[in-house]
């Protein structure tokens, strides 16, 4: 019997999770206000104290950007920010906005986000942005197998729930692993496509599983997404591995052909990742980590098998401990499902009639050229979302 582990490789610290207004972004948008009657599309917007002058001017150039592209509507004065105020710490400003440019910077932009997120949609390390278009995988959904999810965490809005489940276990997750790489695919706060629906496959008692038992988590999901028709708007997200399976990598291959992607960590142990399952499997999507820094981590399974690579390190999720838990993990299971969300995202924006099609998009959108310490073979291509 083969055996399969998980692929986060280090537990960090607890960080304390607060949730911030379902409208107002906590950076930035503390407060806003009608402040003026006489113009419906007035506010004042109150900003973070302290805010650094570098902070305040690409915010402030975010929103002028963002009003232009949207102006629909002409208003006395003209639109867009009108004046700044700086009141000892405090900051704010006055703008006059159309209600599209109001609901776009509370919903697709995530100021301060976690790095792994920022490093989709920015062509440099150290982004201070998530930008992305408002559909967010909408109508999509993940099978995340893995050791379940925390359905009852806020970051998840109700869009969790659990599928399958071993006999004799509890439906939900006691590792904390699973709800953590669904956190990166679809939470609210940590997630790539923010609207997908997350359904765990629980193939994982605690870090370790047998081929068997992921083999009838597989045949569970391929079984529930073809009975309900999902095949073009469903991934498999596959954060683990183990020696390689003949068997293992049949089977993922298999699912790619009948029309839904699996999306695979390359594994940690720092080698080339054909000597894995399914990492080596043909044509499933095979995941490597990189950095903040955008260096391919030390840690990451590297070579030909592997097709794009994906921030895998110190990333912050979900958790499990209670329902506003959450946790820095590093590894490949981090970077495969940016990945993973990132083809719900696309899917909820362009039609895609083949596995390959669907890989092919991820890959052509990739950041090319951008790896610094590149891994023997590895592709020097980071995942990117095609939002300028």
């Amino acid at each position: 019997m083969v055996w399969v582990k998980l692929l986060a490789l280090i537990f960090m610290a607890v960080v304390p999770y607060t949730t911030a207004s379902p409208e107002i972004n906590p950076r930035f948008h503390t407060i806003l206000s009608l402040a003026d009657l006489e113009y419906e599309d007035k506010y004042v917007v109150g900003l973070q104290n302290n805010l650094s002058p570098t902070d305040l001017k690409k915010h402030l150039l975010r929103v002028s950007a963002v009003q232009y592209r949207n102006k629909n509507t002409t208003f006395e004065g003209g639109t867009g920010v009108r004046k700044t105020y700086a009141i000892g710490d405090y900051r704010a400003y006055s703008a006059v906005l159309d209600r599209d440019t109001i609901k776009e910077i509370w919903n697709d932009t995530v100021e301060k986000p976690p790095w792994g997120l920022a490093t989709l949609s920015n062509k440099k390390p150290h982004g201070f942005l998530y930008r992305y278009d408002k559909s967010a995988g909408e109508g999509t959904f993940a099978y995340v197998l893995d050791t379940g999810i925390n359905t009852k965490h806020v970051d998840f809005e109700g869009r969790a729930s659990m599928g399958f489940n071993p006999p004799e276990t509890e439906p939900t997750d006691i590792n904390g692993h699973g709800t953590h790489v669904a956190g990166i695919i679809g939470g609210k706060t940590f997630g790539v496509a923010k609207k997908t629906q997350l359904i765990g496959v629980k193939v994982f008692l605690d870090d370790e599983a047998t081929t068997s038992t992921l083999l009838e988590g597989l045949e569970w999901a391929v079984n529930d997404i073809r009975s309900k028709s999902r095949q073009s708007r469903s991934v498999i997200n596959l954060s683990l591995g183990g020696p390689y399976s003949e068997a293992l990598n049949r089977a993922v291959n298999h699912i790619s052909d009948i029309g839904i992607l699996p999306v695979v960590a390359a594994g940690n142990e720092g080698i080339p990742a054909t000597f894995f399952s399914p990492a080596s499997a043909d044509r499933v999507l095979t995941v490597g980590a990189i950095n903040s820094d955008w260096q391919e981590t030390n840690f990451s399974n590297f070579g030909p098998q592997v097709n794009i690579l994906a921030p895998g390190q110190d990333i912050l999720s979900a958790y499990i401990s209670t329902s506003r838990a959450t946790r820095v993990l590093s590894g490949t299971s981090m970077a495969a499902p940016h990945v993973a969300g990132l083809a719900l995202y696309l899917m909820a924006l362009e039609d895609f009639d083949s596995t390959k099609k669907l890989m092919d998009r991820i890959l052509q959108l990739g950041k090319k050229d951008k790896v610094v310490n590149l891994m023997t073979d590895s592709p020097n291509l980071i995942v990117h979302n095609n939002v300028k």
